[in-house]
């Protein structure tokens, strides 16, 4: 268990620092810079999930040690989906109006900065719904399948980075497959944790995928729409995140949860409101 445990990390720190070579390597510090603020966003936005997450995990484990199945399911699936939300309804206005943001922090940025914080953003959204399945794995204590597959899939960012960036690619490659693993190593999260707890991949689709495909999607038109028709400086750029966050959370509330979901939100929310008021 500990020396898988250990590959998985290793492949981690591996490719995270090797694209930091490789760019420095092809193109110099420059781009290391811009990645460097692509990667300190990427890790303030985590943190809207961390509390949230190591609340659930020590119930996705004491569920799987008592045969509690589907109960363990619906753990994953909770948190799965608050997860991709939380991190959501956060990244989509930073996505959307990235350029006024950065120029209002920082003044200038490196070139391709823009590119790295939407790419990553969009890396760590769909890695947002991955803790779940690997509190669950772990709590087999089955994790050479899952650890050998993921870790060697991620471990696959470094050579396929090097070729393209041989090959005259520009320096956003890296992240686009970054991108394109992570899409991969979440759909073999599935399929092998799944076969350890009795989960179905087509279950998890169903309930978890398809839903927040859909709350993408709707999420994101109207924001879309006026950074491109009507964003043309920073007042309305601001005032788009805004409508991104309203945007989210309406769709969210109205799409992307089931009824007893949005029954225990409204109560949290009156509670608050009762408290506070």
């Amino acid at each position: 268990f500990a020396g898988w445990s250990l590959f998985g990390n290793t492949a981690f720190i591996t490719y995270t620092q090797g694209l930091n070579l490789l760019l420095n390597t092809f193109f110099g510090p420059a781009i290391n810079a811009a990645r460097g603020i692509a990667v300190n966003i990427q890790a303030h936005t985590n943190q809207f999930i961390t509390g949230f997450q190591t609340a659930i995990n020590p119930q996705i484990t004491k569920s799987y040690a008592a045969g509690e199945y589907n109960y363990l399911h619906s753990l994953i699936f909770r948190s799965s989906k608050f997860s991709y939300y939380l991190i959501f309804i956060i990244s989509l206005p930073i996505i959307i109006e990235a350029p006024t943001i950065l120029r209002l922090w920082l003044g200038e940025y490196p070139d391709y900065t823009v590119i790295f914080v939407r790419l990553i953003l969009m890396s760590t959204i769909i890695n947002s719904m991955a803790n779940p399945l690997i509190t669950a794995i772990k709590a087999t204590g089955k994790v050479k399948v899952y650890e050998s597959i993921v870790g060697g899939l991620m471990l696959t960012i470094l050579p396929v980075s090097y070729i393209f960036l041989r090959l005259g690619y520009p320096p956003y490659c890296v992240f686009i497959i970054h991108l394109v693993t992570e899409l991969v190593a979440q759909n073999a999260r599935i399929l092998i944790v799944g076969k350890q707890i009795q989960l179905k991949y087509k279950e998890f689709i169903k309930n978890i995928v398809v839903r927040i495909v859909i709350v993408t999607v709707i999420s994101s038109i109207l924001p879309a729409y006026i950074h491109l028709q009507i964003c043309h400086n920073a007042s309305t750029s601001l005032i788009n995140c805004a409508i991104a966050v309203i945007c989210s959370a309406i769709t969210i509330y109205t799409i992307g949860l089931n009824s007893k979901e949005k029954k225990s939100i409204t109560r949290l929310v009156i509670s608050k409101i009762k408290k506070n008021g």
